[in-house]
């Protein structure tokens, strides 16, 4: 099973403005920015506030590691889709929110919500 062609056309859309927005990620050879299989150093990152608790919480990581010049590397893979079972991501709710986390990170605006290392602080 192959991936559709419009949840290509929303991937590529948001590495090309991430890679706009954020120049910090560009001297990274990254090929994609949200939800996909990651190894973090704990020690590394356990200090970056987060305030994404769903997707998009790896882009915020990724680009809050870029500014931090913390060292990002990336082995790529291939998103060939499902064989089983149908997928949870609601796709206009998480465009919606991946916008709202873009615009956050691109203007520095700090939610009420903040996670830490797992921990939800209000």
């Amino acid at each position: 099973m192959k991936v559709s062609l419009f949840r290509n056309f929303l991937a590529i859309s948001s590495i090309q403005i991430y890679k706009i927005l954020f120049k910090n990620l560009r001297k990274h050879n990254l090929t994609y920015f949200n939800c996909s299989f990651r190894i973090y150093k704990l020690e590394i990152i356990k200090d970056i506030e987060l305030q994404s608790d769903d997707f998009n919480a790896c882009a915020e990581i990724l680009v809050k590691s870029a500014e931090k010049n913390i060292k990002i590397s990336e082995i790529a893979g291939e998103n060939i889709g499902r064989n089983f079972g149908k997928s949870k991501m609601k796709i206009i709710q998480n465009i919606y929110h991946s916008l709202l986390t873009i615009f956050r990170m691109r203007l520095k605006l700090n939610s009420e919500r903040k996670f830490i290392n797992e921990y939800e602080i209000m």
